[in-house]
């Protein structure tokens, strides 16, 4: 495998990616609005697939050869992106974007603790275990403790997140131990491949979309999503992932509610309370402790 770049590159890489991820639940929640949550994620990842294929043949980057690496990529595509997701898009029906990038934030905790059962060269250590409570603490800071604990813990939108964070921490682990040094290229294609068969079959038996009429702003938040926030952020991530290591390659999801934020100031005129600097410092904080454990 070859050496991880400058840390320069790294962390800009890990900015990128928290920027497409990170904006991408306010997209989903646009696309829900006109559209079924099924059809939009098959777009989403139709188009990505698309735009994946094209870098695939630029690259010259050849398919899987072997049946047990086709079974591996093809399990990693409901993993890693049709079912969390479709989850995502389906829970955003029920909560707000935010709370969804929230609760999404968790994956580092799940994952953290997976891997130190899965993987035998990422154990837990007292120093990463510091930066997830930090960045958890900052998370809870963020939306209002009172509200987390005490509030509807049932809803059926943050379980549906909460499974996707599940799903995305284990396609992380997964990838670390079944494909470690496959070209990341080769791993998306064929993952986003699997993804779309399941996610378009079911959206054309389950949805029924008029395909021929559907809204502008979900076809605008499939682009967006398809290319920015599925195509790039998933060639982003895999090379985290190959520099980092599934614990501290997920921490990006910690930065989710912190980009949501500071974009709303930015484009929405959102206003900075005391509340939302000290949730984003702890966030800040949380991440680049988890990354230097």
């Amino acid at each position: 495998m070859p050496a991880p770049p400058r840390p320069i590159l790294q962390w800009t890489t890990f900015a990128l990616l928290s920027l497409a991820w990170g904006s991408s639940f306010m997209f989903i929640k646009i696309g829900v609005t006109h559209t079924g949550p099924m059809t939009l994620v098959a777009g989403r990842l139709l188009i990505a697939w698309v735009a994946v294929s094209l870098l695939m043949l630029r690259a010259r980057v050849g398919l899987p050869r072997q049946k047990a690496e086709w079974g591996h990529l093809l399990f990693l595509g409901m993993l890693n992106s049709a079912l969390p997701i479709f989850l995502i898009s389906w829970g955003e029906q029920k909560i707000d974007s935010g709370m969804a990038a929230v609760v999404n934030s968790t994956v580092p905790i799940w994952t953290v603790l997976l891997a130190h059962l899965i993987l035998h060269d990422e154990k837990l250590k007292a120093g990463r275990l510091l930066g997830v409570g930090i960045g958890f603490g900052g998370v809870l800071v963020l939306v209002g403790l009172p509200e987390v604990i005490i509030g509807n813990q049932v809803l059926a939108g943050q379980v549906a997140v909460i499974v996707a964070a599940i799903s995305y921490s284990l396609a992380a682990i997964y990838t670390r131990k079944f494909a470690p040094d496959l070209p990341y290229l080769r791993i998306i294609w064929v993952s986003l491949l699997s993804a779309c068969l399941l996610t378009v079959t079911a959206a054309l038996a389950l949805e029924k979309p008029d395909l021929l009429h559907l809204h502008r702003a979900s076809l605008i938040a499939m682009v967006w999503l398809g290319i920015i926030g599925t195509a790039l952020a998933f060639q982003l991530y895999y090379r985290l992932l190959a520099w980092w290591g599934a614990g501290r390659a997920t921490s990006v999801t910690y930065t989710f509610p912190v980009t949501g934020l500071v974009l709303g100031i930015i484009f929405l005129d959102e206003q900075l309370t005391l509340q939302t600097f000290l949730g984003s410092a702890l966030v800040l904080i949380g991440v680049i402790q988890t990354n230097r454990s």
